[in-house]
């Protein structure tokens, strides 16, 4: 069974479609891609304590951690552009993508994503890595449980065991 998402980029109208359920090897190119988010958000922390501490402001980590983040890269001359967040996600899209419907769209000559127009590759990339997020995660709302799960199982009583 695969999953047809709709792209929501002016650019590359049309569809793609992702497997849905993933394979392991998918899987594991997905958890690739989080290790990139977690250093990438690490790193970004470190940029925004470090000018809070430099600068002798008091900020706490608030809703607009991300601006204050990415400005705070931006202050240090990183990367601006996330290529390397792009890198590191477009394995997992590359195995995870079944069918490309997309206007405007191909892959490169060696089947890699494009990456120029940067904003609009940027956009596709972040878009696709995400809905195959949400396939890896699965369906995070509970649904109405009848019965107990076996793990939270009442114990029998002792009238139950007679």
């Amino acid at each position: 069974m695969s999953k047809v998402i709709i792209s929501p980029i002016e650019r590359y109208k049309g569809s793609v479609t992702i497997a849905d359920p993933l394979t392991i090897p998918q899987a594991q190119a997905v958890e690739a891609g989080f290790e990139l988010d977690s250093e990438f958000v690490m790193e970004a922390r470190r940029a925004f304590l470090r000018s809070v501490k430099e600068n002798g402001e008091n900020v706490k980590e608030t809703s607009d951690l991300k601006t204050n983040l990415i400005t705070a890269i931006l202050a240090e001359k990183k990367n601006p552009f996330f290529s390397e967040s792009d890198k590191m996600q477009s394995p997992a899209i590359l195995v995870c993508v079944e069918k490309w419907n997309l206007e405007n769209f191909s892959l490169t000559n060696d089947g890699q994503l494009p990456a120029s127009p940067r904003k609009d590759t940027h956009k596709l990339i972040e878009w696709i890595y995400s809905e195959i997020r949400k396939v890896y995660f699965g369906e995070l709302d509970i649904p109405n449980e009848s019965s107990p799960t076996p793990s939270v199982m009442p114990e029998a009583t002792d009238e139950a065991q007679s």
